[in-house]
């Protein structure tokens, strides 16, 4: 009775600090350690125990979020099913690792590494449905977006892991104590000496880019705040996902071609369908001095929009003054997807019209959003995100905030400065495939180590 008690207590400690760490709240330190007290508790029991514990855990940010009682930055009123969907994804993650880790004995530094691998190899899994990271933590961490420049978001997630793990593996045993000290020192350093080392470099703008953060999808309305943002500079404008719908409908684009050519009105970017028959794509397009672009079909349809639109195949490109990747919404939790698009030639920046649900605390936006700073910090490339609702941003090439909206209705403008390399978007995600290999080698270890068992 008195274990189960622990259990359930710290089950309550992790769950606050990861729904802490996590955006919208932004207490990004806490995603160091924030799953200590659930594993310590879990250690040496039994993997049932540690996966309803794990449960247990994801479920606290879960309700404190859907129900108001988190201190949220913009409190407000929305659909909860979309917050417990998305941390019980992740609850299986946690709670698959908490019951490995209930499993063992006696923790090593070998398998505090393997640990890391098998949850980031389990976040990975989730990429056909909502991809959960427990790096989304560390969105606005210059040190941490470095890291996914070399190895993806799935590098943050390891090393997030494995410091929770490094923390416990020191709890028992003594001669780690002083090794983990070391260990978080050295990561405090680096985060805070490397955005004074690797400040980003300063040169000109490719573009002055807007985004207009509106629930509407009247042409009148949007003409408006589309003059406005040019009247502020903007010459590019994002719209939001969908916001083209009824000025194009089956795909007819005629009046926003009319709208780019009259005077005061800047080039724009929206989405619409098109006219395929039964399901319609989710069609992306730029419109500038009464021409449309290329269109782009929206790759990944979200949850039950797969039985509405078609989904794309392929990149495109829309040619303008500074050649413009498109992509829509979903399509930026998907690292492959966005990686397709920063490789095309030419490219200058990613403009990403995004529809969120409307969530409590508005923090299915707040999390979507934060996909955001890492596709850009992989990819090396400025992504200018503008939702119906919350959060719109413009992500720099490093990954960095250059304009950003809270919830509500408005309009926000920012200098985009070229792109850039990384290593991320020439090799992809090698590691992850390094993740995969290390689990797959923690599989079989544990299967040889039953076969002996039994011989």
């Amino acid at each position: 009775m008195k274990r189960a008690l622990l259990v359930f207590v710290a089950a309550l400690a992790s769950g606050l600090m990861l729904g802490l760490s996590m955006p919208p709240m932004n207490l990004y330190f806490l995603g160091w350690f924030c799953f200590v007290p659930l594993l310590a508790a879990v250690l040496g029991t039994r993997f049932i125990v540690g996966f309803i514990a794990g449960l247990l855990t994801v479920a606290v940010p879960a309700v404190l979020f859907s129900f108001g009682l988190m201190p949220v930055p913009y409190p407000s009123v929305g659909e909860p099913n979309w917050v417990f969907g998305g941390f019980m994804l992740f609850g299986l993650v946690a709670s698959i690792l908490a019951g490995v880790v209930a499993e063992t004995k006696e923790l090593t530094l070998w398998k505090a590494l393997a640990y890391s691998a098998l949850a980031v190899t389990l976040e990975a899994c989730l990429l056909p449905i909502l991809p959960v990271h427990l790096a989304l933590s560390q969105w606005q961490s210059f040190a941490a977006l470095k890291l996914a420049s070399l190895t993806g978001i799935w590098g943050v997630s390891a090393l997030l892991w494995f410091s929770s793990l490094l923390v416990l593996l020191a709890l028992r045993n003594p001669k780690w104590r002083w090794r983990s000290v070391a260990f978080f020192v050295v990561i405090g350093a680096i985060s805070l000496v490397l955005p004074r080392v690797l400040v980003p470099k300063t040169s000109e703008p490719v573009t002055r880019v807007a985004l207009v953060q509106t629930m509407s999808n009247d042409l009148d309305i949007l003409s408006v705040l589309n003059r406005k943002a040019g009247a502020l500079g903007a010459q590019l404008v994002i719209w939001p996902e969908m916001s083209g719908v009824s000025a194009a409908p089956a795909g007819d684009t005629t009046t926003l071609q009319k709208l780019s050519k009259q005077s005061g009105q800047p080039a724009f970017v929206t989405s619409f369908e098109d006219s395929l028959p039964g399901k319609p794509h989710n069609t992306a397009a730029l419109f500038s001095n009464g021409h449309e672009s290329a269109r782009y079909f929206k790759r990944r349809p979200f949850g039950g929009e797969v039985s509405v639109h078609t989904p794309g195949g392929k990149a495109a490109l829309a040619k303008w003054e500074v050649p413009i990747g498109l992509n829509v919404c979903f399509d930026s939790c998907d690292p492959a997807v966005m990686r397709e698009t920063a490789q095309l030639p030419g490219v200058g920046i990613i403009a990403l019209p995004t529809q969120d649900p409307v969530a409590p605390g508005s923090v299915i936006q707040a999390l979507h959003a934060s996909y955001t700073t890492f596709r850009a910090a992989e990819l090396g490339i400025a992504i200018a995100r503008s939702d119906m609702t919350a959060y719109s941003l413009v992500a720099g090439p490093d990954g960095e905030i250059l304009a950003q909206l809270p919830p509500g209705g408005s309009i926000v403008v920012a200098n985009v400065p070229p792109p850039h390399d990384t290593v991320y978007r020439q090799l992809g995600d090698w590691f992850l495939y390094l993740c995969i290999g290390v689990t797959l080698a923690l599989i079989a270890q544990a299967m040889l180590r039953n076969k002996i068992q039994r011989a």
